[in-house]
């Protein structure tokens, strides 16, 4: 199968039939690996985020690829067996779809949501500008009187805009969503209009907003240790650990232990000692100890033609 990969030209139209029957498992794998892969990248959380509605668009999309891929096969007279389950399970996702259609009214309001709030999120400046300047509402990035003269008019702007559209007539839930918006902004009015003298108090120094996305491991290794130790106060263990905390969940590994904690006295300085190179070297040689050649496999299918 390595060689059929390497090949020019798309997987399922130049494959045999029993090169095929090698390539399905693989073949069904990376569907099912490329739905679970969607993630949510800023971090904000809701209403910015709506993973499950990435998800949903994800699944529809894999959902007709599978199709695409079925429609290659009866051309080529190949009967699938593991796609076509793959296949059935993502079926209701198509367009026309039953549950593609119960949800097409929800995604509809969940995306006029975004589309509301992402430009909330471009009046506060939480996001990275093209020229890569810092968002003032996230890190009070200042590095001039103007930039604040700049930030205020356009919230300024934003909140005139808001009451424009709460006046006239249309879309309930639209109006809905914009009060709740201009609401908040009403009652914060006085905290997000920024001083003109803040960036001399600053002295332009970069104030680092919370990181969601640490926070998410912090509570996920707390969870952990909750369950390792079986209370709900966590206070002495962390305290204890330190720096240790990051390695204890492979503290049942046998293997694990024998291998690192047997020859190192103090891991997380032989940690810190690792460059990036090695991290990512030990990162492959990780994924390819749990994974197996399956996932060597899927990670090649990955970077081939298909159709």
């Amino acid at each position: 199968m390595e060689s059929l990969i390497k090949e020019e030209g798309p997987l399922l139209r130049r494959c045999t039939r029993e090169q095929y029957t090698e390539l399905e498992p693989v073949l069904a794998l990376y569907f099912v690996r490329a739905c679970r892969k969607v993630r949510s990248s800023t971090g904000f959380g809701y209403p910015f985020d709506l993973p499950w509605l990435r998800y949903a668009e994800e699944l529809r999309d894999q959902a007709i690829k599978v199709q695409a891929c079925f429609h290659v096969l009866r051309q080529r007279r190949i009967t699938p067996v593991l796609l076509k389950r793959v296949g059935d399970v993502l079926s209701p996702m198509l367009p026309g779809g039953e549950l593609s259609a119960e949800l097409e009214p929800l995604v509809h309001r969940c995306l006029l949501r975004e589309r509301q709030f992402a430009e909330l999120r471009k009046a506060m400046r939480l996001w990275r500008t093209p020229n890569d300047r810092a968002p003032l509402s996230s890190t009070y990035g200042v590095t001039s009187r103007r930039d604040i003269v700049e930030f205020n008019e356009d919230l300024r702007r934003y909140r005139h805009k808001l009451r424009q559209r709460v006046s006239p007539t249309g879309e309930s839930f639209r109006k809905d969503g914009y009060q709740v918006i201009l609401s908040h902004v009403e009652k914060y009015w006085g905290s997000l209009v920024l001083h003109p003298s803040l960036w001399r108090a600053l002295k332009c120094q970069i104030v680092d907003r919370t990181n969601n996305l640490v926070e998410s491991v912090h509570r996920d290794s707390k969870q952990s240790l909750r369950k390792t130790c079986g209370r709900q106060r966590i206070d002495r263990e962390f305290s204890d650990y330190g720096p240790y905390l990051p390695v204890i969940s492979n503290l049942r590994n046998a293997k694990y232990v024998e291998l690192v904690l047997g020859e190192h006295d103090n891991l997380a300085l032989e940690f810190a000692q690792l460059d990036e190179a090695d991290v990512a070297y030990y990162r492959q040689k990780f994924l390819e100890a749990r994974h197996g050649p399956m996932y060597r496999a899927v990670r090649a299918i990955s970077g081939a033609q298909i159709l």
